[in-house]
């Protein structure tokens, strides 16, 4: 079986929740603690063998390429100054892993974002993520998605359990009575009564590149392409199977995400 090698992270969008912040910082770099969420992404991939992601972003996220650049002059003042740490751990992912870059020249959402990355993937399984997630736990989600991968060999959609007075905010996963790990189908956003499961769709994929045959073959909704109607189509085709992970997800893409994900990363990362 074929090992996940590539990730994309879409992250070109407008980031209006967290106006006027994402102004001017863009919303995969808001830092959690000392570093932004889309370092922990990175270094979670690298750990789990990933070594080639495209990040997909607009042109006035160049802030993220910089940071992901080597600094010459600031890290020898800082290694003169014996504070070569933080610069260290940074280096680490610029050193291992081949960052591509590719702009969103407009806002058409998450499903135009991963087909511009068709010719960076080519014709092998790999992985999204999206920069509004955050997870904290024993083990990388992409190790667990590989894990499941290599069990099932299909498509994964990773997934964590919510409190029931929270699933009308997410995906939540209609599962195969006769096979718990199977996924039949999402219902997005489902009223409290209505929810088919407790497993919510975190934002964490494995896809084989057939995928982007229904990319290429999903309509505009109100302006966007929404990634989710492509997964619909493909599960009339290709088998799907739950990524389940022990690590706590935090949807940062909202304040309240955002605030807890910080006072619990303080109390386990410091």
């Amino acid at each position: 079986m074929k090992k996940i090698t590539k990730l994309v992270i879409p992250v070109a969008g407008l980031g209006t929740r967290f106006l006027p912040v994402t102004k001017a910082v863009p919303k995969a770099m808001m830092p959690i603690l000392d570093k932004p969420v889309l370092q922990y992404l990175l270094e979670d991939a690298l750990r789990s063998g990933i070594t080639d992601v495209c990040i997909v972003l607009n042109h006035d996220q160049d802030m993220i390429r910089d940071y992901f650049t080597h600094k010459p002059k600031l890290e020898e003042k800082l290694n003169e100054r014996g504070k070569n740490k933080a610069i260290e751990t940074l280096n680490y992912v610029i050193d291992h892993m081949n960052i591509h870059y590719i702009y969103q020249d407009e806002p058409l959402g998450s499903g135009h974002a991963i087909l511009l990355a068709k010719d960076f993937i080519g014709n092998e399984p790999f992985m999204v993520m999206y920069g509004d997630s955050f997870f904290l736990g024993k083990y990388p989600i992409t190790l667990e998605l590989q894990k499941a991968y290599t069990q099932y060999n299909c498509n994964i959609i990773g997934a964590s359990e919510v409190e029931l007075q929270e699933v009308n905010k997410y995906g939540m996963l209609i599962l195969d009575e006769g096979d718990e790990d199977r996924i039949l189908g999402i219902v997005e956003k489902p009223a409290l009564r209505e929810t088919p499961s407790l497993l919510a769709c975190n934002g964490t994929y494995i896809l084989n590149p057939s995928i982007f045959k229904e990319l290429e073959k999903i309509k505009k909704v109100s302006d966007e392409y929404l990634f989710t109607d492509a997964l619909f189509r493909l599960m009339r085709k290709e088998e799907f199977y739950v990524g389940k992970t022990d690590s706590v997800f935090y949807d940062i893409g909202n304040m309240n995400g955002y605030v807890k994900a910080q006072q619990d990363a303080y109390k386990v990362l410091k």
